[in-house]
C-alpha cells in the first residue's frame, strides 16, 4: 500500500480544482474523447445484473449514494495514429479505437489523452478519472489504494466535475454530491471492491496482457505501478 507525499496529493488536487466542471449525471450520448475543459454529460450505462450481484453490498452503497454504473456495448478495439479521431460513442470512452502506445499504470498530476488511456482498459486496467470538484481527502484516499503491479491509471480530467472509474465496456460514475455523502474512505473502500470485480475486463485477445513501462512518454507518472517488461 502506497503513502502519496502531500506533495504529490496537492498537486492533484490543484490541476482538478483548476478545471472547468460538467454537469455530471447520467444521460445523453457524445462522441467527444478528448479531455479538454468542455462540460460533457456523461453518457448512461445499461444496469447489470451481473454486475451488481459481483459487488455484492457495494452496489447498494453505490447507488444509496447516488453513483451508478453498468455496461456498454464494446466498440471494436482498433489502433489509430496519435491526433486520430477516436470516434467512441460514450463519454468518457470506455472501449473502441485507440493509440497503439499506452499510459503506463499509476497516480498522474497531469491529463492524459483517451487515446492512451482506452489502450489501457483494453489490457484489463481500471481508470479513474478525478473531476475538478473531488476534493483533496478523496484524492489521496483513491491514490493509498495504488500498489505496484496492479493495473489502476488514476488521472485528473479537467471536463469532469465528480468521479468515473471505467473499465472495457463498463463505467461507473459518482457525481459530487454522492461523493460527498460517501465520504473519503467509503468512496476509496467502494472502487476498492469495484476494480476487484472489473479488472481484466478487457478486450478478450489483450485483457491479461500487461501494459508494460515505458510507452507513453510524456506525461510521466507521479506513481509509477505498471510491469516491467520480461527483457
Amino acid at each position: 500500500m502506497i503513502r502519496p507525499t502531500s506533495i504529490a496529493v496537492l498537486a492533484i488536487a490543484a490541476l482538478v480544482a483548476a478545471g472547468c466542471g460538467s454537469d455530471d449525471s447520467d444521460g445523453g450520448d457524445t462522441t467527444s474523447t478528448t479531455a479538454s475543459a468542455t462540460p460533457t454529460v456523461i453518457t448512461k450505462a445499461t444496469a447489470s445484473s451481473d454486475l451488481t450481484d459481483a459487488l455484492g453490498d457495494t452496489a447498494a452503497t453505490l447507488t444509496d449514494a447516488g453513483c451508478t454504473f453498468g455496461t456498454f456495448e464494446e466498440e471494436e478495439a482498433k489502433h489509430v495514429d496519435e491526433g486520430d479521431d477516436l470516434e467512441s460513442k460514450t463519454f468518457p470512452p470506455t472501449s473502441g479505437r485507440h493509440y497503439g502506445d499506452w499510459a503506463p499504470f499509476g497516480l498522474y498530476t497531469e491529463p492524459i489523452d483517451d487515446g492512451f488511456a482506452v489502450h489501457n482498459l483494453e489490457h484489463g486496467g481500471v481508470v479513474v478519472w478525478l473531476g475538478s470538484e473531488v476534493d483533496d481527502a478523496t484524492t489521496e484516499a483513491i491514490a493509498d489504494l495504488l500498489d505496484d503491479d496492479e493495473k489502476w491509471l488514476v488521472v485528473p480530467r479537467p471536463d469532469l466535475d465528480g468521479l468515473y472509474s471505467a473499465a472495457w465496456a463498463t463505467g461507473l460514475s459518482c457525481p459530487p454530491a454522492a461523493l460527498t455523502k460517501l465520504g473519503p474512505d467509503d468512496t476509496a473502500a467502494a472502487l476498492d471492491a469495484w476494480y476487484d470485480v472489473v479488472e481484466s475486463t478487457g478486450s478478450e485477445a489483450e485483457k491479461d496482457v500487461p501494459a508494460y513501462a515505458g510507452a507513453m512518454k510524456e506525461p510521466t507518472p507521479e506513481r509509477d505501478i505498471s510491469t516491467e517488461a520480461p527483457f
